[in-house]
């Protein structure tokens, strides 16, 4: 799952403080330690990636990271 915040508009200074909210916002998350998400580029917008890589997490895991992500986008 991939995702960013989205810019006010598409004008090149909306787009890029929406780049550096995101980049704070992955800071933020990241900054718990509970969950570690990764960003890369996709058509030229910073964006947020999570990626579940072990079959053996649990829904209470993924559960908690969406509470992180959520409290902190907000």
């Amino acid at each position: 799952m991939i995702f960013r915040l989205r810019p006010a508009d598409s004008s090149q200074g909306a787009v890029a403080r929406a780049d550096e909210a995101s980049r704070l916002l992955l800071e933020r998350i990241n900054g718990h330690r509970r969950i570690m998400l990764s960003s890369t580029v996709v058509d030229g917008r910073y964006t947020l990636r999570v990626c579940v890589v072990s079959h053996r997490t649990h829904h209470d895991r993924i559960a908690e990271a969406l509470e992180i992500i959520t409290a902190e986008a907000r």
